[in-house]
């Protein structure tokens, strides 16, 4: 048997992940850099989950709940919305994967500014959907390019707030 991979997967460009640090204090020849990237805290771990890391390390043996339960309780009661309401994933990529397999079929559209999140064009991609490349706008995402793009195949539009890699911020006056 022939194995036979379709053209939209054929398609998709590798991510490429930033440097580690010490990889490009090397290169340059510097240190004690401060890496802004790659959603990295430079100033470590918050205290409170080092201590939940240390309370949890005699239990890594174990699965953890794989349904989240307490954790949806606590975000249900914190936000005032729903249990039903809260999804949890392995990180925002494991998010955008779900939604792009659950609601997006093959000749799909869905609508992504450029540049932005690197994992928005692969998982459309990887539904066999078609990306709509909308450009930013002075470095920010254009809401009225996004709307003019919109058409009877659109099915997913991808709004990154802040946007990364600009940092600018879509305000709710904004969308008016």
């Amino acid at each position: 048997m022939k194995l036979s991979i379709p053209d939209y997967i054929l398609s998709i460009k590798p991510y490429a992940p930033g440097k580690p640090l010490e990889e490009l204090e090397r290169e340059y020849g510097i240190a004690d850099s401060i890496k802004l990237a790659s959603n990295e805290n430079p100033l470590g771990p918050s205290p409170m989950a080092v201590k939940a890391i240390k309370n949890a390390i005699g239990k890594l043996n174990r699965y953890p709940d794989g349904s989240g339960y307490n954790l949806i309780q606590k975000i249900s009661e914190h936000l005032g919305v729903s249990p039903q309401n809260i999804v949890l994933g392995n990180g925002s990529d494991d998010i955008i994967g779900m939604l792009t397999c659950g609601f997006l079929e093959p000749g799909d559209e869905a609508i992504l500014p450029h540049p932005s999140f690197l994992m928005y064009e692969i998982m459309i991609r990887s539904a066999g959907a078609i990306p709509v490349v909308v450009p930013l706008k002075q470095l920010s995402i254009d809401l009225q390019a996004i709307n003019k793009s919109i058409t009877s195949r659109t099915r997913m539009v991808f709004l990154c707030n802040p946007n990364n890699p600009t940092g600018t911020v879509v305000f709710k006056e904004d969308c008016s």
